[in-house]
């Protein structure tokens, strides 16, 4: 029986233009797409305490203040706070753990009245989102986002709060300091232009096939036949002249295979 399609359904994966955003996003949005679509992962949110967290504005950001950690969330490799699934990566916050995105940059929060301007509360007036996330301890975290592009922070010492200065400190662990590196660039720029300006955030090189890869994931979540996700990738016409053939049938098996394996953990590769 053919798969029939929801009219209703606002993001129909069998549409091409569903998915062609993703073609110009970093790895790290990739790893979010993976991540919410997986069904374990989006049962672990709804019955998380993150679902029910408590955020406030604050100076123009987006404050979370943690009563406790979701343990849970770790082993998806988030800081200890679930993100809504039903957000794409163009409006998600995801906080990821440093085990898993070296990336991520320490900061150390300088009190220095003499440059009070360069500290965290300007940037909130960025052209981006702001939000600071604070641990059950009192650890903080940054994270900047806008349009699937994500720069985020950890803050050794000090606060964000009353700070006059961000110190980057990329030597503070065994992490790749060219990986850091890349992140005090943006950091900088994020502070001199109030953007999170999309040429220091290289679109994934394989983009375009993640798209392939996603929209054929979606169809096997939704219950669609290989042939139908086939012709939402390749078009009834060519599905009609070549679905015989071994290879058509070969490369949708083998797309929904990647797309459930990356979906199954093997996002992270997209942080690293």
């Amino acid at each position: 029986m053919p798969f029939v399609h929801d009219s209703t359904d606002p993001s129909p994966w069998w549409l091409p233009q569903t998915y062609r955003w993703i073609a110009g996003v970093p790895r790290k949005a990739c790893a979010w797409e993976f991540l919410r679509r997986n069904p374990d992962y989006r049962a672990a949110w709804a019955a998380s305490s993150s679902a029910r967290r408590s955020e406030e504005r604050k100076a123009g950001l987006t404050v979370i203040n943690a009563a406790h950690v979701d343990i849970d969330a770790r082993q998806w490799g988030l800081l200890g706070l679930f993100e809504n699934p039903d957000r794409d990566a163009r409006q998600a916050n995801v906080l990821w753990t440093s085990n898993v995105h070296p990336a991520i940059l320490p900061v150390v929060a300088v009190s220095d009245s003499a440059h009070d301007d360069h500290g965290l509360l300007p940037l909130a007036a960025c052209h981006c989102r702001t939000t600071v996330y604070i641990e059950p301890d009192g650890r903080q975290h940054v994270l900047f986002t806008k349009a699937g592009r994500f720069l985020q922070l950890e803050v050794k010492s000090g606060s964000v709060f009353s700070s006059g200065r961000l110190l980057p400190d990329i030597l503070s662990s065994t992490a790749s300091v060219a990986v850091r590196a890349l992140s005090v660039r943006q950091l900088a720029d994020l502070a001199a232009c109030r953007d999170l300006r999309a040429s220091l955030y290289r679109p994934h090189a394989q983009g375009r096939r993640l798209i392939e890869v996603l929209q054929a994931l979606d169809g096997e979540r939704a219950g669609a036949s290989r042939r139908d996700i086939a012709v939402a990738l390749f078009g009834e016409e060519r599905v009609r002249r070549g679905w015989r053939s071994r290879t058509m049938r070969d490369k949708v098996r083998t797309t929904v295979r990647r797309g459930l394996a990356l979906m199954n953990g093997g996002y992270v590769q997209f942080l690293r």
